[in-house]
């Protein structure tokens, strides 16, 4: 039995090292520029790797005192080079959206970055690498801050007179600062809406409330079931990422076809933002003139959460399962009481 038990602790010993994830960070793959000025993230922290939106953005939570860098890819899709010049500008999230201010306005998170380079010339066809690092102030609050590495274009009027164009592009940044680990990610569904819009497509428009300490980007797949004659239909991909900043309430917009119809139909909603989800369910019946919305309708909701279970809440579900196992095994089969 010792021997078993040794075996047993050897396996999840295993299992935990390839659960935690590794130290350091991960790279992306080359890839083509795209036409014209592109960007993209080139690296990200390898804790994470799983997290789709940390492909896309610079997503941390860091002590206060920390320095993290990160690589971001500038390419250039046209057929001439063209001259950059690097810079943060400030962010802000409101009306579903993040949003960069204009110009170079800055804010106490732009105050932190700074690149390995001002401006540098991209050649036709040729990615640039430029290193973007923040260095947190020792005595930094707590809280998330939300800005932009950025990379501008100015392409003067081809006769020296008129409107000078100015193109730029860059990577969002969610920077959450604080002891411990990162604050929790969580929202709620609380509500669904069939509605029309002005040409007469039906549209369901979920009321979404951010119910954590962090942003989110929401996205959302729509599936229909029991509607007439038991038709289904779906899945439909919700049109856009609405961005809702902690303690904001937006909505999450699915468009449909429209010939599909009216109802009633058993709607199921999953909204997703990173490694979080939920899921609602409720039965709706689309008006039919143009531009009308029915009654908001309660939900019931359920079966959302984290999409992934991390290494060390796998390891010790792999350990309770193990010792029960085990103990079971020991005390044998218990026999059946006659009746």
């Amino acid at each position: 039995m010792r021997a078993t038990f040794r075996r047993l602790v050897l396996v999840l010993l295993v299992a935990g090292a390839l659960c935690v994830p590794a130290t350091g960070a991960w790279a992306q793959a080359d890839t083509e520029p795209v036409p014209g000025l592109g960007v993209r993230l080139l690296e990200g922290p390898a804790d994470n790797l799983d997290d789709p939106r940390a492909h896309d953005y610079v997503i941390d939570h860091v002590a206060p005192g920390t320095t993290i860098s990160r690589r971001i890819g500038f390419s250039n899709g046209d057929d001439r080079p063209i001259d950059l010049s690097f810079y943060a500008a400030a962010a802000d999230i409101g009306g579903d959206a993040f949003a960069v201010l204009p110009g170079r306005e800055g804010n106490e998170l732009t105050s932190w970055i700074t690149f390995s380079t001002d401006r540098t010339t991209v050649a036709s066809g040729a990615t640039v690498p430029v290193t973007v690092t923040i260095a947190v102030p020792s005595d930094a609050s707590t809280g998330e801050r939300y800005a932009a590495a950025l990379a501008e274009r100015s392409v003067p009027p081809p006769t020296g007179r008129g409107v000078t164009t100015v193109s730029r592009v860059g990577v969002r940044i969610y920077l959450s600062v604080g002891p411990g680990g990162a604050p929790r990610t969580t929202f709620s569904i609380d509500q669904m809406t069939a509605r029309r819009d002005h040409l007469g497509n039906p549209v369901v428009t979920a009321t979404v409330h951010n119910t954590g300490e962090r942003a989110v980007d929401l996205s959302g797949t729509l599936d229909l079931t029991n509607g007439p004659s038991s038709l289904t239909a779906g899945p439909f991909h919700a049109r856009g990422v609405a961005t809702l900043a902690p303690g904001a309430t937006g909505s999450v917009a699915v468009t449909l076809d429209t010939e599909l119809p009216r109802g009633p139909w058993d709607a199921h909603l999953t909204v997703v933002s990173g490694l979080t989800s939920e899921e609602a369910t409720t039965t709706l019946t689309f008006p039919a003139a143009k531009g009308s919305s029915g009654p908001p309708s309660s939900v019931s909701t359920g079966g959302g959460g984290p999409l992934l279970l991390g290494g060390a809440g796998l390891l010790a579900a792999l350990l309770t399962a193990a010792i029960a196992a085990l103990a079971w095994r020991r005390r044998g089969p218990r026999a059946t009481a006659p009746a």
